[in-house]
């Protein structure tokens, strides 16, 4: 059945043969009418469509555009040296950073090959890096040398990468370069500084132990001889010249004791034993069996926590036990049992190690000035030593990369807190 013959029995279901002419002339002028009419409201339809694209592509331009603009106007602004190339190496594109750094204008230097920028004995090796962003790689923060209009060098971090169209091919490449000549002039400053002062450590060192090792002959024949005069001649004279010999009996033994110190001092670096893990608790029951004769002399009450294992030079850990416990027994208070107690606690860098007395304790002016070498806070005879002892200590806790620090009161005791830094530092 055809098309006219469906419409006709659906809507003339009654009409005879005769009327069937009109009725096709009828059909095909309203077919012709509907078809007319959905072909122009199509035709509106699509012409308002495509008006409606053309607004909303207006609007996506307008939006990609003020987008360049404003990254075009970041670049321009970057205080940062940005350049563009092509795949032949020659400069498309030059900001105002770049004139800043390097002097030159857009004008001088677009079309110019990259090399015009770079010392001939650079090129080779920056042609290789640029290369590498023109096969596609990004090239991160790679420090250079480069020239500036007026020949003087200067230290750049470069960041060289490909740049691609739209169809991602890559069409050139851009560097992205941050002058880094101030950094680089006091790292290498630094790093003079350092050598100068190892070298100069090095000599101090050498000085102080060849000084006090040659002075312990000479300090030996004054000490022998004093000790005889002492022998054969106190009692003989008047009261005036035993006081005398005295002094220079007790001049030669604190000499002998602070040469020995120096040169102690002066050996923690290069006689140093090496780092191990070791449990800090038998290094402290060294210093105690080596302290027994005092601390029982003296009725000491010392008590201690269980401490923690350490990565430390186990010899000098004894040491300095044993330096800030004999310190705190020389230093207690008279008619007062001496009281010492050492515990550890771990915090975020390492474990924190502390010797608590209830001594004479110190002025808080003295607490940094205590660990200089030689320094005493009393006057020579009032207490034994040669003022060296927490200087040692001190510089033990230097070569551990740790600090020690006290805290005390005149009158009250004292806390001498010393650091000691985790193996990996890190829990």
């Amino acid at each position: 059945m055809t098309l006219y013959e469906i419409v006709k029995q659906v809507l003339f279901p009654s009409i005879n043969i005769w009327e069937s002419h009109v009725i096709t002339i009828t059909f095909t002028t309203i077919l012709a009418t509907i078809l007319a009419y959905f072909v122009l409201n199509d035709r509106e339809k699509l012409i308002k469509q495509l008006e409606q694209a053309n607004y909303d592509l207006e609007d996506q331009i307008e939006e990609r555009m003020a987008e360049v603009k404003r990254l075009a106007n970041i670049v321009e602004s970057s205080d940062d040296a940005i350049i563009g190339m092509d795949l032949n190496f020659r400069i498309s594109s030059w900001n105002h950073g770049a004139v800043e750094m390097y002097g030159y204008s857009p004008g001088e230097i677009i079309g110019k090959h990259i090399f015009i920028l770079m010392e001939p004995g650079e090129q080779v090796n920056n042609l290789r890096l640029i290369e590498r962003a023109k096969n596609g790689e990004s090239i991160e923060h790679v420090e250079l040398e480069r020239l500036k209009k007026d020949g003087s060098h200067f230290y750049l971090s470069i960041t060289f990468s490909p740049i691609k169209n739209d169809k991602g091919n890559i069409v050139g490449i851009s560097s992205i370069s941050k002058d880094i000549t101030r950094r680089k002039n006091a790292e290498e400053q630094l790093k003079d500084t350092i050598n100068e002062l190892k070298r100069s450590n090095d000599e101090l060192q050498q000085f102080a132990f060849i000084t006090s090792h040659d002075l312990q002959e000479p300090l030996r024949t004054i000490a022998s001889y004093a000790q005889l005069i002492e022998r054969r001649y106190k009692g003989k004279l008047d009261n005036e010249a035993d006081e005398f010999i005295e002094f220079m009996v007790d001049g030669a033994k604190r000499m002998k004791q602070m040469i020995q110190g120096l040169l102690d001092y002066s050996r923690i670096e290069t006689k140093g034993g090496k780092f191990r893990d070791f449990n800090a608790g038998n290094a402290l029951n060294h210093a105690l069996n080596n302290l027994g004769p005092v601390i029982n002399e003296i009725s000491a009450e010392v008590t201690y926590d269980a401490l923690p294992i350490i990565f430390a030079d186990e010899n000098q850990m004894i040491q300095v036990f044993q330096n800030l416990i004999g310190n705190a027994l020389k230093f207690h208070s008279a008619g007062l049992k001496p009281k010492i107690h050492i515990s550890a606690r771990k915090e975020i860098k390492g474990y924190i190690f502390s010797v608590a007395d209830n001594g004479i304790g110190l002025e808080k002016e003295y607490c940094d000035k205590i660990f200089e070498v030689f320094k005493r806070l009393h006057s020579i005879g009032e207490y034994d030593g040669a003022g060296i002892g927490l200087a040692i200590v001190k510089r033990i806790i230097d070569r551990h990369n740790g600090k020690i620090w006290v805290e005390s009161e005149y009158g009250e005791g004292s806390t001498f807190y010393f650091m000691i830094p985790f193996k990996d530092g890190s829990l």
